[in-house]
């Protein structure tokens, strides 16, 4: 059984209060990163930590997408966004409730994975990046953002003595509870470990990576 801590944003008005305009330059963001990542058409896609559904559109592409995510609230609200499609074209919608340290697909399912804003809230990386390489199919894709620690405000700050944690180590810092800033090498070696070798690389105020 998994015993480690979990950031539950169940009952949360995160898609209200966390989206709102204040918010657009760092959606826009992401999704010219997932843009230049992600394959644009395949059979299976899974969003891990998917939320209420944001980057729906983003998947047209694909023939089944699932959003998956450990609160049931932010799945009903994806549900109400996109339902089960499958008409005009359409991806047939699936929704799953689960633990991204004990995911329920079989093996080798999904052509693509996306995990935007999810990684950092992860106590044990590698341990969801395992799960993940279960469920990739051979060939597959993972586009994977994380926040990035080692960065020039970090980078500053440290070098002025302003920050006790270095960004030069690899190993990630907790600045929130349950908020983990990575190391891009760090978390490199980490999925490396999985089997994966890094494709591409868009930097930004976060980074995302595909491999």
């Amino acid at each position: 059984m998994n015993k480690r801590p979990i950031c539950d944003y169940e009952g949360s008005r995160y898609r209200t209060e966390f989206w709102t305009a204040a918010r657009d330059y760092e959606d826009h963001v992401e999704r010219v990163a997932l843009r230049a990542l992600l394959p644009p058409t395949g059979r299976t896609l899974v969003e891990i930590g998917a939320g209420f559904g944001r980057l729906g559109d983003l998947y047209q592409g694909y023939e089944t997408v699932v959003f998956m995510d450990y609160a049931r609230t932010q799945l009903e609200q994806a549900v109400a966004r996109w339902g089960e499609g499958g008409i005009g074209g359409e991806p047939h919608y699936r929704y799953v409730q689960a633990d991204f340290y004990a995911l329920p697909f079989v093996a080798g399912l999904f052509d693509a994975v996306t995990l935007i804003r999810t990684l950092h809230h992860a106590t044990d990386a590698p341990a969801v990046l395992r799960e993940i390489s279960e469920s990739l199919a051979p060939q597959g894709v993972l586009v994977l953002e994380f926040a990035n620690k080692h960065n020039l405000k970090a980078l500053g700050r440290y070098l002025l003595h302003r920050q006790a944690w270095s960004p030069f180590d690899h190993e990630p810092v907790e600045f929130v509870e349950l908020n983990f800033d990575f190391h891009p090498n760090g978390l490199g070696n980490n999925c490396a470990a999985s089997g994966w070798s890094v494709k591409r690389c868009v930097p930004s105020p976060i980074s995302a990576q595909v491999f």
